[in-house]
């Protein structure tokens, strides 16, 4: 906040400070949106695990090493393993 009216010394000060905020309010909202992805991947990877789980009668970790592997010989990410594992049970369970 500027007290009117207006010094020049006070006003290089006060936009630094401001811009200073302004990018840690920017570093906070770039954190933010990586935990976020970062829940909602979590989120994907268990349903994945949860089908093979229930569909194998397997334990999380098995399941995980599997979707892990797959993906490996792939070459995609686990959580697109995961999204195909959890398309085909879609598909599956309309049938």
């Amino acid at each position: 906040y500027l007290i009117k009216p207006v010094r020049e010394e006070q006003l290089v000060p006060t936009l630094e400070m401001a811009l200073g905020r302004y990018k840690s309010d920017a570093q906070l909202r770039e954190k933010m949106a990586e935990l976020e992805q970062s829940l909602e991947d979590r989120k994907i990877i268990q349903k994945g695990t949860g089908i093979l789980m229930e569909l194998y009668s397997i334990s999380e970790v098995e399941a995980y090493n599997r979707i892990r592997t797959l993906s490996m010989n792939k070459q995609i990410s686990i959580i697109e393993t995961c999204n195909l594992i959890i398309k085909q049970s879609n598909k599956s369970n309309n049938i």
